[in-house]
């Protein structure tokens, strides 16, 4: 019988951080943990590391899902190939992908719509 930590399963928890060791992050430790440091939250253990990234792939994993959706609902100019949907994502699927998520994206200063359009 497997004990309960926080509502969680403590041994599927062990086998889920064991298998974070074999996986390659997308998001490198160095990169999260200079975030985490710059928050003030320091943290040395590249297991907690491995579960931040993790999460953090899973979010960006479902917005680049929604821009796609959004980008074959919104384009009349999807492809076909072997039964494969594909679709063309733009900023502004991207954006409003984020958009859902509460984020606001803002172009720089330095690059306006109008040189989007010159381009």
């Amino acid at each position: 019988m497997s004990s309960e930590l926080l509502g969680f399963d403590y041994d599927q928890l062990v086998t889920l951080l064991s298998q974070l060791d074999a996986t390659t992050p997308v998001i490198p430790p160095v990169v999260i943990s200079y975030f985490l440091d710059n928050s003030g939250c320091v943290i040395e253990d590249p297991l907690v590391l491995s579960m931040i990234e993790l999460s953090i792939r899973t979010k960006i994993q479902k917005i680049i899902k929604l821009s796609r959706d959004y980008a074959i609902s919104v384009n009349s100019t999807t492809i076909n190939h072997n039964n494969d949907i594909t679709a063309i994502v733009t900023q502004e699927h991207i954006s409003y992908a984020l958009e859902q998520y509460g984020i606001q994206p803002k172009a720089p200063m330095y690059f306006t719509i109008d040189d989007a359009n010159r381009l």
